[in-house]
C-alpha cells in the first residue's frame, strides 16, 4: 500500500510458510509442526527482523508490517491513509504433501490452531494483530474448505469497504480427493468471519488462480488451466481431476498423449478419452452455476494450448 504523504511503502509481508514460529520475533531455526517422523527434519531459518529485499522508486523505502504468516495468498485494505485496517488471507497450504497434510495436526483438520487451514488476519494501521484468525473451517460449515486453496480477498468498494468477498477451494493443488468443481466464491463477515458462500461448483484445478474483481455491478473471477499442458495426466490428481475448459469452441489436432500403461488421451478431454479432431464445444464439463456465469460475459481462452486464464462475470446487486 502506497501512502504518498509518507513516501513509504507499509505493507510488505514477511512470513515463513507453515512453520511452528518461536515466540518472539527473532531469528531461529524453526521447525514443521507435522507429528509424522519423516518431516523432523523439514526445517527453515527464519529472521522477521531483516529489512525486505525489495527494489523501489527513488524516495520510497519498505518495511515489515507484519511476520510469521502461513503461505498468505490475499490481502485487502479498509479505511484511509490515516486509520485503515488490513486484511491478509492465509492459503494454509497450496502444494500437497505428507509434510503439510491439515489432518494429521493435533485437534484434526477442524482445530482453531491448524497452520495448514485457511484463514484471514485482521491488523490495525500498526502492524497489531486486531482479529483472527477469522473463517477457519469447521465440522458444520461456515468457514474455508480446509483442503484449500485459499487464494484472492477483496472489498466490493475497495478502501470504502462493503461486503468481503474470498475465493477458495477444497482440493489442494496436483492432488484428488474426490473435489472437482469444488471452487467458490464466498462472502466473509469481516467481523465474526461467518463464512457464506455465494457462488459454488466452479472449476478447480492445478491452476487456481481465483482472483477476483468488480466493475459496474459485475463480479469477475479468474481461472487458470486446470491441467498443466492441456491434458489431463498421471499428474493431474493421478488422472481423476478434471479436464481444461474452453471458453469458445475448439478443434482438436489428431494428436493424443501417451500417459504409459497403455492409456491415452486427448486435450481437453477426460483420462483415457480419445477424440482426434473433435469439436470441443465452449464449456464442455462445466458445471452449471459456471456454464450459467460464462454465457454472459466471458473472454475467450487460448484455444488448444491450456494457457488460458479465463475472467467470468455475473450481474449481482452488490451493496
Amino acid at each position: 500500500m502506497q501512502i504518498r504523504r509518507q513516501h513509504t511503502l507499509t505493507a510488505a509481508l514477511a512470513f515463513a510458510p507453515l512453520l511452528a514460529l518461536p515466540a518472539v520475533a527473532q531469528a531461529a531455526i524453526v521447525a514443521n509442526p507435522t507429528p509424522s517422523p519423516q518431516c523432523g527434519d523439514n526445517k527453515a531459518f527464519f529472521n522477521p527482523t531483516l529489512p525486505p529485499d525489495i527494489s523501489l522508486p527513488v524516495g520510497f523505502k519498505a518495511s515489515v508490517f507484519a511476520a510469521g504468516l502461513n503461505a498468505p495468498t490475499g490481502i485487502a485494505f479498509r479505511g484511509d491513509a490515516d486509520n485503515f485496517e488490513v486484511y491478509v488471507l492465509e492459503s494454509g497450504h497450496g502444494l500437497p504433501s505428507i509434510c503439510n497434510d491439515e489432518t494429521l495436526q493435533p485437534g484434526g483438520e477442524f482445530a482453531t490452531n491448524n497452520p495448514f487451514t485457511p484463514d484471514i488476519l485482521v491488523y490495525n494501521k500498526n502492524g497489531k494483530l486486531i482479529r483472527g484468525p477469522l473463517g477457519k473451517p469447521t465440522s458444520m460449515g461456515g468457514g474455508f474448505q480446509p483442503e484449500g486453496p485459499a487464494i484472492d480477498i477483496a472489498f466490493v468498494r475497495g478502501f470504502d469497504g462493503g461486503r468481503l468477498f474470498a475465493t477458495d477451494s477444497n482440493q489442494a493443488t496436483h492432488a484428488h480427493n474426490g473435489q472437482n468443481n469444488s471452487s467458490r466464491i464466498v462472502i466473509v463477515n469481516p467481523m465474526t468471519g461467518q463464512v457464506t458462500p455465494f457462488i459454488t461448483g466452479l472449476p478447480t484445478g492445478d491452476h487456481p488462480t481465483e482472483q477476483l474483481a468488480f466493475k459496474g455491478g459485475w463480479i469477475y473471477w479468474s481461472q487458470g488451466s486446470t491441467t498443466n499442458s492441456g491434458v489431463v495426466g498421471r499428474d493431474n490428481g493421478g488422472g481423476q481431476n478434471q479436464q481444461d475448459i474452453p471458453c469458445q469452441d475448439i478443434v482438436l489436432s489428431d494428436n493424443v498423449f501417451d500417459s504409459g500403461g497403455g492409456v491415452k488421451t486427448s486435450g481437453y478431454s477426460p483420462f483415457g478419452t480419445q477424440r482426434p479432431g473433435a469439436t470441443v464445444k465452449a464449456f464442455e464439463s462445466a458445471s452449471h452455476s459456471t456454464r450459467h456465469i460464462r454465457r454472459m460475459r466471458s473472454s475467450p481462452s487460448r484455444g488448444a494450448t491450456g494457457m488460458a486464464t479465463r475472467y467470468a462475470s455475473l450481474p449481482t446487486s452488490i451493496p
